[in-house]
């Protein structure tokens, strides 16, 4: 690897947060429970987004079959959902992913707006341009519409 390039993989969870303590502006996507585990210990200087995926907003693991397989999928699925509904999945998750809690609560429900405010002003700049260059268009037809007039009407008063 280069030495202008960031790098993309680590050899372990606890090189990537590193990284990330080091480089502010980086992030680190990985599994969420391995991760809780790392972001609720000291010094508490770690936060952890929400992700659409994660067993909080209601999404979880994907797994893959074959699509031949319905049904074995839909078995799976059935027991997965039982699993859920009873509560052995929660106690499963709970036994194998002890979280110390010694963090105050530094799980994000969502990402401040200020993480995407550049985004957002690149954004309202490209969309200001482009209205600026619509009109700058417009006019510049107007004006070759004139002029064209004005050419052919130049035309009959000389015939």
């Amino acid at each position: 690897m280069s030495q202008s390039m960031e790098p993309t993989f680590f050899d372990s969870i606890s090189d990537a947060i590193d990284y990330v303590k080091e480089h502010p502006d980086t992030i680190f996507i990985h599994e969420t429970n391995l991760l809780k585990q790392h972001v609720e210990k000291r010094p508490c200087d770690l936060m952890l987004t929400k992700s659409p995926f994660s067993p909080e907003a209601g999404g979880g693991y994907g797994i893959a079959f074959h699509q031949e397989d319905v049904d074995i999928r839909e078995l799976f699925s059935e027991k997965i959902l039982q699993f859920k509904q009873s509560g052995e999945l929660a106690h499963l998750r709970r036994k194998w992913f002890k979280y110390t809690e010694i963090c105050p609560s530094m799980i994000s429900s969502t990402m401040s707006y200020r993480y995407f405010i550049g985004a957002m002003i690149l954004l309202m700049c490209g969309c200001l341009i482009s209205i600026l260059a619509k009109f700058q268009e417009i006019t510049n037809c107007r004006n070759l519409e004139i002029n064209r007039m004005q050419r052919e009407n130049q035309t009959e008063h000389i015939v």
